[in-house]
């Protein structure tokens, strides 16, 4: 009952800096305290702590505040007093007067002395070390790290990756440089409990374990066998799901998906055709809008709003990732902008141009609210944007830190207080009131990264994870606050026809999505990207699965 006590106020003065909620973290503190830090003892009062912390979260904000370790917790005998030791990254990024953010991360070890008070556990001291991080980022040390490697530099190898792990401590890439690092340095077990950590999230980067050189060394272990076997499991198949419709235009290379549950009618987008396709429920394919019909550039991610019979289609005409079969005017590359139809009858209502002051710029998906508000994602410098049903403009909603790069797929939750948004970094929670970002929380078997479809079901999130580094479509359970993950249940795994599966909808007691993109596969790549698309026989049926939620 102590240590679940004593936990549970770790996770709300966690909870408190994320918030920038001063009065929350000095909730847990008693009414003096003691702080050892840089070679001063310091006593301060509640108040001045509060005082203190309330100006500094005006113009602060916290990206992480995570345990990399399990906190220590001794109690003592009679139970009123408790010491918890912490290994903790802690990343912020300051806000200056002209609107420029810096980031720093730094990596603390603290202890702190607890006594209960009233049956409560409270904060009467705190020794603390820290050592601030030469990067904020975990590119950099992962760069040196691996240049150190090429220079049988192990120790700097470890030393460096070590490093990226404390900023990215859930980044499967890092964590698997991470176990090669301890490997090299025959830290052997360190390098199994990272690795058994991957299998268990089914990395499938671990496929190519057994001919990573740097491993060899671990053959000698006693948990190499059962390591194995862990991979293998995972490439076992998880088959829930069925064929809905196969489309034989073979160079779609459709990219989003939305679902009209008034008719049964399911739209899809052509990014290399510049078009959109209806498929209704008896599976007759045919182009709602024809190829560069209303100057349509290639057309990502969709969705419909049921209520106003509007359809909103994101068009792009980025020269990052695609390429298309008519040409767009020079003068267009590198812009995005929305397209809004009337379902009743096709006719194109409104086309929103961005501005982005000669910024390339790729709206990648989009959502709608129950109101008919629009969030949108743009993935190249990470920010998400609105079209309010008032306004009816874009705008600017959120600048996310760019450490969370390629915004992705999103989703609002069931009382559309909070907006989904994956990224590089796995999936972000976006307060819509206060516009507080937060890095959402995972148990250590789980990974959201490389998410591009994402979809809100009854408390659960939907995520296509279908290319590398992972091959499954995942739904996870969430907490109450919408701010954890708790569970999750693989839909499909390791399906044969998985080629870049990108994007999905609910329709009825279904989740319908695409399991063959050909998004990347489809393309020739030259060294400034794709230059063409392959011939038509060495392209694929274009398939539609479902699965029964």
């Amino acid at each position: 009952k102590d240590i679940t006590a004593l936990l549970k106020g770790n996770e709300t003065a966690r909870k408190a800096h994320m918030l920038g909620n001063a009065k929350m973290l000095t909730g847990g503190i008693a009414d003096t305290m003691i702080s050892v830090n840089r070679g001063q003892v310091t006593k301060s009062s509640n108040k001045e702590i509060y005082e203190r912390f309330n100006n500094y979260f005006k113009n602060i904000e916290y990206i992480k505040w995570e345990d990399l370790e399990e906190p220590v917790i001794n109690i003592s005998n009679d139970g009123t007093m408790a010491e918890m030791i912490f290994k903790k990254i802690i990343m912020v990024r300051y806000k200056y007067e002209k609107g420029d953010w810096e980031k720093s991360a730094t990596l603390f070890a603290w202890s702190a002395n607890h006594k209960k008070t009233n049956g409560s556990w409270k904060v009467i001291s705190n020794t603390s070390t820290r050592e601030d991080l030469e990067f904020a980022t975990y590119d950099e040390y992962y760069y040196k790290g691996a240049d150190a490697f090429k220079n049988n530099k192990l120790d700097e190898y470890l030393f460096n990756m070590e490093r990226a792990y404390y900023i990215a401590p859930d980044n499967v890439y890092i964590l698997y440089e991470y176990a090669r690092a301890n490997a090299a340095n025959n830290n052997f077990d360190k390098s199994f409990s990272i690795l058994n950590r991957l299998a268990n999230i089914k990395y499938i980067g671990l496929n190519a374990f057994e001919a990573d050189t740097v491993f060899q060394k671990l053959k000698q272990g006693k948990d190499y066998q059962n390591l194995l076997k862990k991979i293998e499991e995972n490439k076992k198949q998880v088959n829930n799901s069925e064929t809905a419709f196969t489309i034989k235009e073979r160079d779609l290379v459709p990219e989003g998906i939305a679902f009209d549950n008034n008719t049964g009618t399911i739209y899809l987008s052509s990014a290399y055709k510049r078009k959109i396709l209806t498929i209704d429920k008896n599976g007759n394919v045919k182009d709602f809008k024809h190829e560069a019909d209303d100057d349509l550039w290639s057309t990502w991610g969709m969705e419909v709003d049921e209520t106003r019979k509007h359809l909103w289609v994101n068009a792009a005409s980025t020269s990052q990732g695609m390429t298309v079969n008519t040409p767009i005017k020079k003068s267009d590359i590198g812009k995005s902008r929305i397209y809004k139809y009337d379902l009743n009858n096709g006719k194109l209502l409104k086309i929103y141009n961005y501005d982005a002051a000669g910024q390339e710029h790729f709206f990648n998906d989009l959502t709608i609210s129950k109101s008919g508000d629009v969030y949108i994602t743009e993935s190249l410098t990470s920010k998400i944007y609105e079209i309010s049903k008032e306004k009816d403009e874009i705008e600017l909603l959120y600048q996310a830190d760019p450490m969370f790069y390629f915004l992705n797929g999103l989703a609002l939750n069931e009382d559309e207080t909070k907006l989904f948004v994956a990224s590089s970094e796995g999936v972000s929670v976006l307060d819509l009131k206060t516009l507080n970002w937060q890095l959402m929380q995972t148990p250590k078997n789980v990974s959201l990264e490389g998410i591009d479809g994402l979809t809100f079901y009854k408390n659960t999130l939907i995520c296509q994870q279908s290319s590398y580094p992972f091959k499954n479509v995942m739904q996870y359970t969430l907490d109450s606050t919408n701010y954890k993950v708790i569970n999750y249940k693989i839909l499909e795994a390791n399906n044969p026809i998985f080629d870049s599966a990108t994007t999905g909808e609910i329709g009825g007691d279904y989740y319908y999505y695409i399991a063959n993109s050909q998004v990347r596969s489809a393309l020739v790549w030259g060294k400034n990207g794709p230059e063409k698309i392959k011939p038509f026989d060495e392209l694929k049926d274009v398939v539609i699965l479902k699965v029964k939620l």
